[in-house]
C-alpha cells in the first residue's frame, strides 16, 4: 500500500512530515512499511508517576477491550498488538476516505453512518467523540475510528453522540434537515431503540448551547 493510497487517511489523523498526530491523550504513528497505525499514550508529568501508568495502562486496556467487543457489531479497524505494558495498541491501517472529506457530498454515505452508529448505540457504548472525522469510508463501508472516549453508555450518552455529529454535519458539510433523516433512517435500521434515543436527542438539544436552528428528530 503507497503512501499515496493513504494520503486520505493521513490528512486527517498523521502529519504529513513526521507520520504522526499527537492528541491530548495519545500519539498516533503509520508504519509505513508495515501498514498499521500504532496509538500511544505517552506519559503526563503532571501525575504522579505511579498514577499516570496505572492510568495509562487502564485506558489503552479499556479501549482495546471495548474495540475487540464491539468488532462483532460494527465496522472499525482490527487490532493486531496491545501492549499494556508500554500502553500501545497497534491496529491495521485502512485504506479509505475520511468521511469528513466527503464535504457536501456526505449523502451519499450518510444513511451507512447512521447504521454503524445505530449499531453501536444498540450495544450499549457511546462513541463521545463521534464527528465525521473519526468515521472511513472504505470499499463501501462506513468504519469507525478512534475509540479512545468511548465507554458503555445508556440513553443520554447516545443522544448526546448525536448531538455532536448533527452540529458537526451542519458545520462541516452544510447539510439540510432531509440529509439528518437519512441519517435517521440508517440509525433505525441499526439501533431497536432508536425511539427513546431520538426523544433524549430533543432533550439534550434544548439545553445545548448551540441547538441547530430547524432541525427536528422524526
Amino acid at each position: 500500500m503507497s503512501s499515496m493510497r493513504m494520503a486520505s487517511f493521513i490528512w486527517e489523523w498523521i502529519d504529513l512530515k513526521n507520520h504522526e498526530r499527537r492528541g491530548a491523550e495519545a500519539v498516533v504513528k503509520l508504519l509505513h512499511d508495515e501498514n498499521k497505525v500504532v496509538k500511544i499514550r505517552p506519559q503526563k508529568k503532571y501525575r504522579a508517576e505511579e498514577l499516570d501508568r496505572k492510568i495509562r495502562k487502564e485506558r489503552t486496556r479499556t479501549e482495546a477491550r471495548l474495540m475487540e467487543k464491539m468488532k462483532r457489531f460494527v465496522n472499525l479497524p482490527k487490532i493486531t498488538y496491545v501492549d499494556e505494558k508500554n500502553f500501545t495498541i497497534e491496529m491495521e491501517l485502512l485504506d479509505g476516505k475520511l468521511v469528513k472529506e466527503l464535504g457536501e457530498t456526505i449523502d451519499e454515505v450518510i444513511q451507512q453512518v447512521g447504521e454503524q452508529v445505530g449499531k453501536l448505540h444498540a450495544a450499549g457504548v457511546a462513541h463521545n467523540d463521534l464527528t465525521t472525522s473519526n468515521m472511513i469510508w472504505k470499499d463501501d463501508e462506513i468504519f469507525l475510528i478512534d475509540f479512545g472516549l468511548a465507554a458503555r453508555s445508556k440513553t443520554e450518552g447516545f443522544a448526546t453522540d448525536l448531538k455532536v455529529l448533527r452540529e458537526c454535519m451542519v458545520a462541516t458539510h452544510k447539510t439540510t434537515e432531509d440529509t439528518w433523516q437519512r441519517f435517521v433512517e440508517g440509525y433505525k435500521s441499526g439501533n431497536p431503540e432508536w425511539e427513546l434515543v431520538l426523544k433524549r436527542l430533543e432533550k439534550v438539544s434544548s439545553r445545548g448551547r448551540y441547538k441547530v436552528k430547524g432541525s427536528s428528530v422524526k
